[in-house]
């Protein structure tokens, strides 16, 4: 096998991850976890990016790495299938199947192409017109490609031009720019648009509508819209000798085309007012797909799973996220944001330079790999790069498709500006937690067990009842806690609420000091996580489900046991410490 630049770096970075592997296998605690979801990472965005390997296979090889270092639970490693983004892939790959099996994009590209007449500036206008309007009505990037390239050169030779002129391959590379590059202002028509906002909605709880997303990346794209006109127009001046005037001349829509032409409508009118009724635009494009999937409805055979149906793009996306998902787990996400993000200079309150910096970051880090594997670098640092910049995480997730989308075109940052003028970067969070210290709690530690098996705990005020039937509790941690990947980690969870005696406790589980069960009267509890001696009560839980909450984790349990005795709670108020007392 000849060593070709793509098997070198992948031989490259595979030496990489064994090394970054290695390490993390001979180390403990959070070390371990970096070290090896770093091996992982490396290993996969080579393979994603170096195409050495099929699709299908690069997909389940990097599920199977996963899997094997044993970092986090497979719910974790196969997250991205339970995403909404995974479920939209799957219904725009079906829907652009039935458009190309039952003749309907031909049908409208031709109909666009009979206005082109005897004019090259024009047959690019009407092809990059068609481009972006199959990008509305067929959620998959190839399908459009493999529809719109056949009838670009079938106009080139009706205008006279010869294959491989330069008018030809003028008008070839306006039907493949055309139908991608503008179409990055449509959420439901890319694969890297899909991957982004599929992850940030699993990893992040954001919720973006179709309309929303639209309207913020509606400028930017109008401008590469123009651009791509401007270059195109004049890439050829080559004399025309019309062949065919009514070579693109279409009949009536055939049944099939008109059902599917009208699911489609249905589909893009759901998607664009899905602010008004809330139904995520994936659950609209698998309800219209499982209805094209049905043999009656004439518009795919009921052997097309089968023959003419590819989910490959799908499963590469679960293993794109896949990868994502391990970083988050172990807090590599945020280490590297912490190490990288200093360097920008952001500052809140300036986003206009925010932006700019955010947008020239996601540039060169999505260079990194090809455009769909592109979210699985950027998606870990939308959080941290918020936090920084001061900005919402919706404008960053925005800029991000930007930088991912764009070459580096200027910008109109006015549409970027309104998204920050949001009322909840008004708050004074000294201010807001001297107003929530009116509010008298009692203490706890929550306790847990590492991945090394040393006990853990951290203090906290933040706890209370969630429901009697099923029995479940909250508290929350702080997401930039270097101990939320091992709360992360372990099944479950104590809750020790403090005695009135138990000052000092609650002091040391808030400090920096690291060694916190030494001297400490612990043992093990019924169901394996450390309880602490002497407490006013303690609650063994099983972790029931992780949310995500601001700047905080809000995590679930469901109690296995609890113990009370008549000691009487320590409280917490106004910044004091003190014995809570009913008299």
């Amino acid at each position: 096998m000849r060593l070709t630049l793509p098997i070198t770096t992948l031989i490259a970075a595979a030496l990489a991850a064994a090394v970054l592997i290695a390490l993390g296998i001979r180390s403990e605690g959070q070390d371990q976890g970096m070290l090896l979801a770093s091996g992982v990472g490396v290993f996969s965005i080579a393979l994603f990016a170096t195409r050495v390997f099929p699709d299908i296979v690069a997909a389940f090889f990097v599920f199977l790495l996963s899997l094997s270092v044993s970092i986090a639970p497979a719910s974790v490693v196969f997250s991205g299938l339970e995403s909404g983004g995974f479920w939209l892939l799957v219904g725009g790959i079906i829907l652009g199947v039935a458009v190309i099996t039952t003749g309907l994009g031909t049908q409208i590209s031709n109909r666009m192409l009979t206005l082109s007449g005897v004019s090259y500036p024009k047959a690019v206008l009407v092809v990059a017109t068609a481009g972006f309007l199959l990008g509305i009505l067929i959620p998959s990037t190839i399908p459009r490609v493999l529809i719109l390239i056949p009838v670009a050169v079938s106009l080139a030779a009706s205008l006279g031009l010869k294959p491989g002129s330069r008018g030809s391959m003028g008008l070839c590379a306006t039907a493949a720019a055309g139908t991608l590059l503008p179409t990055y202002a449509i959420y439901t028509a890319n694969l890297p648009t899909i991957v982004q906002f599929g992850a940030l909605d699993s990893l992040f709880g954001l919720k973006t509508t179709y309309s929303g997303y639209f309207l913020a990346q509606f400028p930017v794209n109008l401008l590469r819209f123009a651009v791509l006109l401007l270059v195109l127009w004049r890439f050829s001046s080559e004399p025309l000798e019309p062949q065919d005037p009514d070579r693109h001349s279409t009949g009536s829509l055939t049944g099939p085309q008109a059902r599917l032409l009208g699911l489609l409508l249905i589909a893009i009118a759901l998607w664009a007012t899905d602010f008004l009724h809330g139904i995520q635009p994936a659950w609209i494009a698998l309800a219209v797909a499982t209805i094209a999937l049905w043999p009656k409805t004439g518009l795919l055979p009921g052997s097309a799973m089968k023959e003419k149906i590819d989910l490959t793009p799908a499963l590469l996306f679960g293993a794109i996220f896949c990868v994502s998902a391990l970083a988050r787990h172990v807090g590599l996400d945020v280490a590297l944001a912490n190490t990288l993000i200093e360097k920008m200079a952001l500052v809140p309150g300036n986003p206009v330079w925010n932006i700019y910096a955010i947008f020239g970051f996601s540039v060169l880090l999505s260079h990194l790999t090809t455009a769909p594997a592109a979210p699985l670098v950027l998606v870990p640092f939308a959080e941290p790069l918020a936090t920084a910049s001061g900005l919402p995480i919706e404008t960053v997730a925005m800029t991000q498709m930007i930088g991912i989308a764009s070459p580096l075109l200027p910008y109109q940052e006015g549409i970027m500006n309104a998204m920050t003028d949001t009322k909840e970067f008004d708050i004074d969070p000294k201010a807001l937690r001297q107003t929530l210290s009116c509010f008298p709690t009692g203490v706890a530690i929550a306790t847990t067990l590492s991945r090394s098996g040393d006990p853990i705990g951290v203090t906290i005020s933040s706890f209370n009842s969630v429901s009697m039937d099923p029995p479940l509790v909250l508290w929350s941690l702080a997401r930039k806690a270097g101990s939320l990947p091992e709360y992360r980690a372990h099944p479950g969870f104590a809750i020790n609420i403090l005695s009135a005696d138990q000052a000092h406790l609650c002091k040391l589980f808030a400090s920096p000091e690291r060694d916190r069960f030494t001297g400490l009267e612990w043992f093990q509890g019924a169901h394996g996580v450390p309880c602490i001696a002497g407490c006013a009560a303690a609650l063994e839980c099983e972790t029931h489900a992780v949310h995500e909450g601001g700047d905080h984790e809000i995590f679930i349990g469901r109690v296995l046991a609890h113990t009370s005795s008549e000691r009487t709670p320590l409280a917490f108020g106004k910044g004091q410490l003190g014995a809570f007392s009913l008299g």
